[in-house]
């Protein structure tokens, strides 16, 4: 495969598509597993109305991380709420079962790391 040293996306060139783990909602894969020389995942872009929610699910073998650009966050992980608002960033290790809804219209990046299991 041909070296990039570089790649730009625009977030309005890629088409939505369905949430793996909750088909209601819809986000933007900026960038996938293999698309750079990281263990990066995915990077998704993500719009959610408010009271809109995605359900509890884990990731085995991903790190998440949520920046939050926009509104703000209601998580439920570990039996623990956090809420994380415009400005903030929230890492969840890998196997944490975590679930939020959105307070307000939200808009918030999703970075998935893999880890060695």
């Amino acid at each position: 495969m041909k070296r990039v040293d570089f790649d730009l996306r625009s977030e309005q060139d890629v088409p939505l598509e369905p949430v793996t783990h909750d088909a209601q909602l819809f986000k933007r894969v900026l960038f996938r597993a293999g698309e750079s020389q990281s263990a990066l995942q995915m990077l998704n872009s993500t719009e959610m109305k408010h009271g809109q929610s995605f359900s509890t699910h884990r990731h085995p073998t991903m790190e998440e991380f949520f920046y939050v650009l926009e509104g703000r966050l209601d998580f439920e992980l570990l039996e623990k709420q956090v809420t994380v608002s415009a400005g903030q960033v929230l890492r969840v290790s890998p196997g944490v079962p975590h679930r939020a809804r959105a307070i307000g219209d939200t808009r918030f990046l999703t970075f998935g790391i893999a880890i060695d299991p």
